[in-house]
């Protein structure tokens, strides 16, 4: 990885052109043949990129940044590195005003009054983590309606795994959010995405090694203050880009917070639960309120996602 700092792409592009000893037509013709993203450039659009005439496209500066074998996410989330294209996070923040300070279930904490509160972060380590996988169990049983019943037991031995994520925040030793990102298969995700599997059903022994390709699949999130939704967004991006083994994630929103999350990730719905009648239970979708709505986030969506890179480059 090349650890040199760059002030955007012109500087980036022209630096790593030379070291290559690449004419800008020669360039071009190898990006062309690097990634379709490429199409339909020359020489001419090298060189308006390198005098900042012109900025290629997100999608278009991460496939330059890995033809070049270096790291998109770590030049891409420093500040120093501008990047023309992201909007501010005034939209983002107006988003979480609107949705963490409703008592939703996945959000509103009644003990976190400061939406800016300090807090702590640690891992399953902490002597308290017991205690808090039973809440999580009880919160996930309380979100769905007893639907689902969830076991602290089952839950140890999936976040105990090596390969397995988890980080919970607390202020106090009061247990303020979570998150628990498991590794599994392609198969294995598809079967709890579309429902063939329940999270509660999950195996241990299905969970894959940290090397192994592979997908995060989302146990169970909880942000109970606009502070720890950021932290908490940043930590789930991380753990999925900085892992080239990993290919996506998979979520299973059972709340209408989850599905607005999504939507703003731009997550792509891969299936939907039964209609829950009669009540305002569930995730609402297109008008319904579903037992669940499940979402797949591919690593490469993420990784040019404006709200998740304007979160890391301000972490």
């Amino acid at each position: 990885m090349n650890e040199k700092r760059y002030s955007g792409v012109a500087d980036y592009l022209a630096t790593r052109r030379e070291l290559k000893t690449l004419s800008q037509e020669s360039l071009a013709e190898h990006l062309i043949e690097y990634s379709a993203c490429f199409e339909g450039i020359d020489g001419l659009s090298v060189s308006r990129w390198e005098r900042g005439v012109v900025s290629p496209s997100i999608e278009r500066q991460i496939a330059l940044m890995e033809f070049f074998g270096d790291e998109p996410h770590l030049l891409l989330g420093s500040a120093d590195y501008e990047l023309k294209q992201l909007p501010s996070l005034s939209s983002f923040h107006k988003w979480m005003r609107q949705n963490l300070l409703y008592n939703h279930v996945m959000g509103g904490h009644p003990y976190a009054n400061n939406d800016d509160m300090e807090f702590d972060k640690c891992s399953l380590e902490h002597p308290l983590s017991s205690r808090w996988l039973n809440l999580v169990c009880r919160y996930n049983q309380n979100l769905t309606r007893g639907r689902e019943a969830w076991s602290e037991q089952h839950l140890w031995q999936l976040a105990s795994k090596p390969s397995s994520h988890s980080v919970f925040y607390h202020a106090d030793d009061q247990l303020l959010g979570h998150a628990i990102l498991l590794r599994v298969s392609d198969e294995v995700l598809n079967d709890l995405l579309i429902g063939r599997m329940t999270d509660t059903e999950l195996d241990p022994d299905q969970l894959l090694e940290d090397d192994a390709q592979g997908n995060l699949y989302c146990q169970s999130i909880y942000f109970g203050t606009r502070s720890i939704c950021e932290d908490g967004l940043t930590h789930m991006f991380r753990t999925l880009i900085e892992n080239h083994s990993s290919r996506a994630l998979g979520f299973k929103a059972r709340a209408n917070f989850g599905v607005q999350l999504m939507d703003l990730l731009m997550g792509e719905v891969v299936d939907r639960g039964e209609v829950i009648a009669g009540h305002r239970d569930g995730a609402r979708y297109q008008g319904k309120y579903l037992e669940h709505v499940s979402f797949l986030l591919k690593r490469e969506r993420l990784l040019s996602n404006p709200t998740l890179l304007n979160l890391v480059r301000q972490q």
